[in-house]
């Protein structure tokens, strides 16, 4: 970093421009990105939980802070907690905590300081081909464990952490605790605490899915619109108090202190940091009536963002937010020559300009990390984006109103009811699912040449010359190159896969571009919508056929007997694996004495204490033994 201030000093001495400072400074970047990543790894420091010798081996006394409530399961409610010590000894770090639900239903506030004797165990990765990988997407969020208990066995010590993150649950607390007295039920209030405070855990299933299918997923995530809104509105009343230099600044600072206030109440959330440290510099440079450069400013952002936590870099809506104002801010001024000159229709245009841009500039992310593309999505920012703006102003002074203590019959009842029509409305776009593109495979290569070729074509639109249509025609190319490989890569590939269901079992037979499913269920139903498989089959587009479980299948010169409950196998045939599934009462010495088995696959639909037999016969014949429960799916070339 000195070397770069010298070297800059040095060129503007000589009043010169030249590549090495650019160079120079993408090398500093990238060396103090790599430093500050390194130092910001937790699980590098001693004093992480994961350096505890007995940590993940026995039951340890744990001592930990309630940071934030997770969507809560079936069976736990959720909680991210700070752990402030191990036995009585400085360890620290995030972990999860799962406390089981029973009948009081009752829930922890953050800031709270608990207590609690469980072993702390490992985040479990993927059992299954291409399954999202949770542990990976917690490693991100510098969380490494968690820990079940159950509420008779978590010490609520009563007192809490009062710090910034305890009153802003406060605060936030008594804002939902208003929108409830003054009318709003389960369904709208949830959606309201997403629009207005960024809080989805209580959202149900079947609304987010409607927001996935209409393209409206944006709406429920704290981002630049919300924090537009609330600029405005700050702007709307500011505007009222007289032009001065000591006004001015006074003016500024308030912006700067709401904008803040709102970004922590909210969760600071990449999309929202950025919003806010945008918009901030933006307020900045008007006070100073110096002219600001977007781009500048989005750098900038995120600069200060990975600085100061650069594993936000691997956060999918980081990745999301910088990518569609990148693009709304290169992209959308291309459009402003054919803006109709109408009022109403010139806000329509930009309104569908700017939809345009974001959802072009986000598309390959969105098809690499979710698989699947709204066709409606212009439809759908046409109507709902006039009307979150709407619910966010009435939103704001139903927020205000609450915390000053003053009933908010009117402001709620009208939030009420904006929301009941954006949800119909929401719902009513999912409805035609036939717009949806789902299932799309779409790799990181593939990923990447899209980019490529996306930014190529803004390049060509900006400036239509023959080399910018060559530089496209080659991103193009490569895109078509990428394609065919991946094509010609799937159906040269052979294998067979024992899923870990345990549900049912699960086999897949792949040779080339044909699937054959063989399940335990006698169904004829396609798997492509069990959360086992669709992973697997979104991957490899190929046709896909569904037959009833075999006791013997023939695969790349394997002879793989499968033994079921009813514990029948031929011992006149060698076999080179055996699959065992749903408990079969055999004697598993005497079977692979009998078909001199190299291999035995036990999969979930099996008792765990038959499979801890299995396992000691196998280990004293030294016959490899797998089983999917513990170690995931198997794979046979």
């Amino acid at each position: 970093m000195f070397l770069l201030t010298v070297i800059l000093a040095f060129l503007n001495y000589l009043h010169k421009q030249t590549i090495l400072f650019g160079v120079l400074t993408c090398f500093t970047a990238f060396s103090a990105g790599s430093v500050v990543y390194n130092l910001q790894t937790q699980s590098k420091q001693q004093t992480n939980y994961t350096n505890y010798p007995k940590a993940f081996k026995e039951d340890v006394y744990l001592q930990v802070v309630i940071r934030e409530k997770l969507k809560s399961n079936s069976f736990h409610h959720r909680y991210i907690g700070t752990i402030q010590s191990i036995d009585n000894k400085n360890y620290t770090g995030k972990i999860i905590l799962n406390v089981k639900k029973d009948v009081s239903d009752k829930q922890f506030k953050t800031g709270l300081l608990v207590a609690t004797k469980e072993k702390l165990v490992p985040i479990a990765t993927p059992k299954n081909p291409f399954q999202f990988n949770y542990a990976q997407y917690l490693n991100t969020k510098q969380i490494y464990a968690q820990v079940y208990c159950s509420p008779t066995s978590l010490l609520n010590s009563n007192s809490y952490r009062k710090d910034i993150w305890y009153y802003c649950d406060e605060i936030r607390s008594r804002i939902i605790e208003n929108l409830k007295v003054n009318g709003l039920n389960n369904d709208e209030l949830n959606v309201a605490i997403a629009l207005l405070l960024g809080q989805r855990q209580d959202i149900n299933a079947e609304t987010i899915t409607n927001y996935q299918f209409a393209g409206a997923t944006h709406l429920l995530a704290v981002s630049g619109l919300h924090v537009g809104f609330v600029l405005l509105f700050i702007n709307f009343f500011l505007s009222r108090i007289p032009n001065s230099k000591r006004n001015n600044f006074a003016k500024l600072l308030l912006t700067l202190v709401c904008l803040s206030f709102y970004a922590i109440l909210t969760g600071l959330s990449p999309s929202i940091v950025r919003a806010t440290l945008m918009f901030s510099a933006f307020a900045i440079s008007d006070y100073l009536k110096r002219p600001s450069s977007t781009y500048h400013t989005l750098l900038l952002s995120a600069f200060l963002i990975l600085l100061f936590d650069s594993n936000s870099l691997f956060d999918v809506g980081f990745q999301l937010s910088y990518s569609a104002v990148f693009f709304i801010v290169w992209m959308q001024p291309l459009f402003k020559k054919y803006r109709p000159q109408h009022y109403f229709f010139s806000k329509v245009y930009d309104l569908l300009t700017v939809s345009l841009a974001a959802q072009l500039g986000t598309l390959p992310l969105c098809l690499y990390y979710f698989h699947q593309f709204p066709g409606l999505f212009f439809i759908t920012n046409l109507v709902v984006i006039p009307l979150v703006s709407i619910i966010m102003y009435v939103g704001i002074i139903t927020i205000i109103l609450a915390l000053i203590g003053i009933p908010s019959f009117l402001p709620c009842k009208i939030l009420h009811y904006l929301i009941i029509y954006l949800n119909k409305f929401i719902a009513q776009i999912a409805s035609f699912k036939h717009f949806v593109i789902q299932d799309i495979s779409f790799s990181s290569i593939l990923m990447l040449s899209a980019f490529l070729l996306i930014v190529t074509f803004v390049f060509y639109l900006k400036k239509a010359n023959y080399p910018n249509l060559i530089v496209m025609g080659i991103a193009l190319v490569s895109l078509q190159l990428v394609l065919i490989y991946e094509k010609i890569k799937t159906e040269s590939e052979s294998e067979m896969i024992v899923f870990n269901s345990p549900k049912q079992t699960i086999i897949s037979l792949k040779k080339g571009n044909q699937i054959t499913i063989f399940q335990s269920l006698n169904t004829t139903e396609t798997s492509n919508s069990d959360w086992d498989t669709k992973p697997y089959l979104t991957k490899n587009t190929a046709k896909i056929t569904i037959k009833q479980m075999p006791n013997f299948l023939f695969f790349n010169n394997h002879k793989i007997q499968i033994i079921d409950s009813s514990s029948f196998f031929i011992d006149t045939i060698a076999s080179d694996i055996v699959v065992l599934r749903e408990s079969p009462k055999v004697n598993l010495e005497r079977l692979l004495k009998a078909t001199s088995a190299k291999l035995v696959i036990a999969d979930a639909s099996n008792s765990k204490y038959i499979v801890d037999s299995w396992r000691q016969t196998c280990a004293a014949k030294k016959i490899p033994f797998h089983t999917t429960y513990e170690m995931g799916y198997y794979n046979i070339h």
